[in-house]
């Protein structure tokens, strides 16, 4: 354990979380498993009703509180480097979610900046982005609109590069100096996903 380990003078690299974001029964997303979350809070994930984008703050919340209960007393046997998870994954057939429709619409409003570079790209005629719909990708593929679909995979990815970030905040609010990334893991966009992070394996 860190305590032996700090004893023995040998650094130690803590697992803290392990980021899994698959495809829920309701088209949503469901993170694999809360297994970092303390024991009185393990069955909370399941009043999210199928529902676990990253984006609801319900969902970020559990994620802070997974946080809060792996880092107790790690800072003070300074690890090397605290990891994110290894074999991190997202899944982009997921994020079709109850909640993700307000989320994807941000995240345009964000990218295009406004509704006529969508509808140039997209070839369409919306006139605010509260019309716009969250194409399935199959959709959006099989009809050529292919921005539709790369939007979508996007949105997911970005997602999953937000997750990250989120999470390398919280530990650093425990441990300031802290070096914070992930092993092993699907990179979504690697750009987005190691922005803020310090090493990704």
């Amino acid at each position: 354990n860190a305590r032996d380990m700090a004893i023995l003078n040998q650094k130690i690299v803590p697992y803290v979380v392990r980021i899994g974001f698959q495809k829920s029964k309701t088209d949503g997303v469901s993170q694999y498993s809360w297994f970092f979350l303390p024991k009185d809070r393990i069955k909370a994930p399941e009043t999210l009703g199928g529902d676990q984008c990253f984006y609801r703050p319900e969902v970020q919340e559990l994620w802070k509180a997974g946080i809060d209960y792996r880092m107790t007393n790690l800072p003070k046997y300074g690890p090397a480097i605290y990891n994110l998870g290894d074999e991190n994954f997202v899944d982009t057939s997921g994020g079709y979610g109850p909640s993700d429709l307000q989320y994807f619409r941000e995240f345009l409003r964000k990218k295009y900046g406004s509704i006529d570079r969508l509808n140039y790209n997209w070839r369409t005629s919306f006139k605010d982005f509260s019309e716009v719909p969250h194409i399935p990708q199959k959709t959006a593929r099989d009809s050529g609109n292919y921005p539709a679909w790369g939007d979508h995979r996007s949105y997911m990815e970005t997602m999953y590069a937000d997750c990250h970030a989120f999470l390398a905040d919280e530990i650093r609010k425990h441990d300031p100096g802290a070096r914070v990334g992930a092993e092993g893991s699907v990179p979504g966009d690697l750009e987005k996903t190691i922005g803020t992070l310090e090493y990704w394996g």
